[in-house]
């Protein structure tokens, strides 16, 4: 099937859910692994960067947080990964059947709640490409699908689990890929930090 095409100047927005959350595009979308040769993420909140010492009972600094993407091309590629927030730009070569993996700054996860940070990485590549994402740290690895840039769309729908944890709950994250985009979230339950935009689902 072929995406649905936008009217020019149409805003679009990539929705991001770490696994269990689900989201669900409300147009039709090609399948992500057929390959594209431009993609928007970002690498969301993993879980917390403090913790308690079992040995002392003290705080400590968590394990190492670990950001990587994993680029996979059928041809000889050339692909350009940037995150203008951290000044992050790099160019690897990807050669034919291969897969490469492209370590990122642990400065690029998003640390706030409902605050706009200028984290997203925007990809490119001369021919189309396969992408998957991680953010890893002990015993909180998480690994995600990066859709391609005619995948974004304007409206979603996103379901998550119940709070497991204060500190372990379900997230989502929206892209803006132009500027004087504004979002309308209309939840069905209480956001978290956010109290004043718990309701109800039209």
């Amino acid at each position: 099937m072929q995406p649905r095409h936008r009217p020019p100047g149409a805003t679009s927005l990539a929705l991001l859910l770490l696994a269990p959350v689900f989201a669900q595009a409300q147009q039709t979308l090609s399948t992500p692994l057929e390959g594209s040769r431009e993609f928007w993420g970002v690498f969301q909140k993993n879980f917390r960067d403090w913790m308690t010492d079992d040995r002392t009972g003290g705080i400590r600094r968590a394990d190492p947080l670990q950001l990587g993407l994993a680029i996979n091309a059928e041809s000889d590629a050339t692909v350009q990964v940037q995150i203008p927030g951290i000044g992050f730009a790099q160019q690897v070569h990807v050669p034919a059947g291969t897969t490469t993996w492209v370590p990122v700054d642990s400065a690029a996860q998003l640390r706030s709640s409902m605050v706009p940070e200028r984290l997203a990485f925007h990809i490119t590549s001369n021919v189309p490409v396969v992408v998957t994402g991680s953010t890893r740290r002990f015993q909180t690895t998480d690994l995600f699908q990066v859709l391609p840039a005619g995948a974004l769309g304007k409206r979603y729908r996103a379901m998550g689990y119940k709070p497991l944890q204060s500190e372990l709950v379900s997230q989502f994250a929206v892209i803006a890929t132009e500027d004087n985009t504004v979002v309308r979230l209309v939840p069905s339950t209480e956001i978290i930090d956010v109290p004043a935009m718990s309701g109800h689902s039209g």
